[in-house]
């Protein structure tokens, strides 16, 4: 189940395998410096140094022009440096808190151990 949930062999499976479900975004992929840029909607772009990825993927990334990315709710933190985001709801669940918020023409879920 470990395996599925962090490695999932498609979309379909990783959006439908957890609970709330993985947020997805589709973006452009961009290079320049060293760096892999993924541009979302609205303006926003997510900017990498190369290094972060894994050669596998970083040479699918970069053979492609755009891609479909997910991001675990659990996996997505605030910050002030961050990216912006506008927070549309916020559910308390006793042991924790699922925020939503706009982001990049979408919804984004976070999932945080506290109220």
């Amino acid at each position: 189940p470990d395996r599925i949930k962090e490695r999932p062999a498609n979309l379909f499976t990783g959006t439908f395998v957890g609970e709330p479900p993985m947020n997805v975004f589709e973006a452009f992929v961009g290079t320049g410096a060293g760096r892999i840029n993924l541009r979302l909607p609205d303006g926003l772009s997510l900017d990498y140094d190369k290094d972060a990825f894994s050669a596998p993927v970083r040479d699918q990334l970069l053979s492609r022009e755009r891609v479909v990315i997910g991001i675990r709710p659990y996996a997505v933190r605030r910050s002030k440096e961050g990216v912006p985001a506008t927070v549309s709801a916020n559910q308390w669940l006793g042991d924790q808190t699922h925020i939503a918020a706009d982001f990049a023409g979408g919804s984004l879920v976070l999932v945080e151990h506290d109220r």
